[in-house]
């Protein structure tokens, strides 16, 4: 049966953005053999809040940067389908590098240990 929200959410045009934007998630899931449950996981969702968000049709522009974050790509790229590189001049990577702080435990110490190792070898 299908409920008065549901049927609300159906017409209304951001809903089908979102549904758009999902299947492009579920691809890039798909290519790399990973599941929800990891996609969920790795950007500190819990299960209830990343299923209710795709079943209100309404992801943040922060939540989308949060998914493409856990993927390791730019967000423009979320929003292709897999294997596909192909992008338009306006959508493509900035020329200029930029190096985010690391987001994860596992990154942090990881860049720890290698300063660590860094200052131990300039002290021999």
């Amino acid at each position: 049966m299908v409920s008065a929200l549901d049927k609300e959410q159906e017409t209304r045009p951001q809903h089908t953005a979102v549904l758009e934007l999902k299947a492009l998630v579920d691809a890039h899931l798909t290519a790399r053999k990973l599941t929800d449950v990891w996609l969920y996981t790795r950007m500190g969702m819990s299960k209830g809040s990343y299923y209710d968000m795709w079943r209100r049709g309404s992801v943040r522009v922060d939540v989308q940067g949060d998914i493409a974050a856990a993927f390791d790509m730019p967000m423009w790229k979320l929003l292709q389908q897999p294997g596909s590189e192909e992008a338009s001049s306006i959508a493509s990577e900035p020329a200029a590098t930029y190096q985010a702080r690391p987001r994860y435990l596992e990154e942090r110490v990881a860049d720890l240990e290698r300063e660590l190792q860094a200052l131990k070898s300039k002290l021999k």
